[in-house]
């Protein structure tokens, strides 16, 4: 057995052509359900399809918040992400979604974004705004080197 090795397999590759399925199906599915996420997690969805919410805590848990501080305010936020969690779930998106942000605004506003864990989309988004926003450019000073 001298020379023998043992191939380790690399822990979550998964393959650009997978990537990109898995992006067309999860796109396809907040289509499908943009208002269920809105009705049920006040989750809005964005032009490159990150879902985003501001969690504002209860006026009953407040005062909590002055006596507990942060640990109360995280307890309370992780309840409303298990619910989404559950959601993603039955949707199917829990493999493919993660919480990219997660910002505390002020005392009882806390920003959640979650989207789709193998790109990021709003960097995505901006090269290709950017390379046709060129390309436009040089088709328009074209038109003027021609005439």
């Amino acid at each position: 057995m001298e020379g023998f090795r043992l191939n380790k397999p690399k822990p979550n590759k998964v393959s650009s052509s997978t990537k990109r399925r898995l992006y067309k199906e999860y796109k396809k599915v907040l289509d499908t359900n943009r208002e269920l996420l809105k009705e049920k997690h006040n989750l809005e969805i964005d032009w490159v399809y990150r879902m985003w919410k501001i969690y504002t805590v209860p006026i009953e848990d407040r005062y909590n918040i002055y006596q507990y501080g942060q640990k109360y305010l995280n307890e309370l936020v992780s309840k409303d992400l298990a619910e989404i969690d559950k959601t993603m779930l039955n949707l199917g998106l829990v493999e493919i979604v993660g919480i990219i942000n997660f910002d505390i605004v002020d005392n009882f506003n806390v920003r959640i974004v979650i989207s789709y864990k193998f790109y990021n989309l709003a960097k995505r988004m901006n090269v290709k705004i950017a390379f046709f926003s060129m390309l436009a450019l040089a088709a328009i000073t074209s038109l003027f080197f021609i005439f």
